[in-house]
């Protein structure tokens, strides 16, 4: 089998999730973030990010990943734009994975970074832990960013999206709050057998349900946005237009 294949994400996009499924299927191994500036050579041994820092030309590296691997996932913002779409343009097969509402992905990301609480299974209930507000111009400079990023990831994918080897993963689609753990696996098992065929073992079906369960049980959920202090300025402030409705 010749799969090569990227997962190019927005953050709080449920990149991990899919990433680490993919993974789980025995012919397949699908690096984590090998550009992430704060996991350097951990995970496999080998620090490409100081190979692009220290002159090595970036299509000479991602040879080099898809000569040892099926494939990256990347996250945007993590190189410049325009790096990051040259990692996204390299492999044949081409997953983008992103949020409609981006003020939820930003809201989530502070939250778990704030609380150090990326799943509520096993951890202190939200309502024993109060929230600090979130910084106004973390999320305004978040939503700018994003905002470019998605403008021209979507002039990318018209030029590049046809059938399976470009497609797009929308997170409300797959990890919404009513999109139900059987929707959720049939959609998920779609996607990995438009890569590996239909060479799914009853037990690799059987992790990836279990894997689905756990990633449900996020932070990002309305029950935790409604405890942020600064709730209304949020809202009126970056609750409506191109980023998606109010955190409620």
């Amino acid at each position: 089998m010749n799969v090569s294949l990227v997962l190019l994400a927005h953050p709080r996009s449920g990149s991990t999730a899919i990433r680490d499924i993919f993974d789980l299927h025995p012919r397949l191994s699908v690096l984590n973030e090998p550009f992430n500036p704060t996991r350097g050579s951990d995970g496999w041994g080998y620090d490409f990010l100081a190979d692009l820092n220290a002159g090595q030309q970036l299509p000479d590296i991602l040879q080099d990943l898809k000569e040892t691997s099926n494939g990256v996932k990347h996250l945007l913002g993590q190189l410049t734009l325009k790096q990051d779409l040259e990692v996204f343009a390299f492999f044949p097969t081409k997953f983008f994975m992103v949020r409609r509402n981006q003020l939820q992905a930003v809201a989530s990301s502070l939250i778990a970074e704030q609380t150090l609480q990326w799943h509520r299974r096993g951890a202190p209930r939200m309502q024993d832990q109060p929230l600090e507000p979130l910084d106004l111009n973390r999320i305004a400079e978040y939503l700018d960013t994003q905002g470019t990023a998605i403008a021209q990831t979507n002039a990318f994918l018209a030029q590049h999206e046809t059938g399976h080897q470009c497609r797009r993963i929308v997170y409300e689609d797959l990890f919404g709050e009513n999109v139900s753990i059987s929707q959720r696996l049939e959609i998920t098992l779609e996607l990995v057998r438009s890569v590996v065929g239909n060479d799914l073992s009853n037990a690799y079906i059987e992790k990836v349900a279990a894997k689905l369960d756990h990633d449900s049980n996020k932070v990002n959920s309305t029950e935790t946005y409604r405890l942020l202090p600064n709730l209304a300025e949020i809202n009126r402030l970056f609750g409506a237009g191109q980023f998606g409705a109010p955190l409620e």
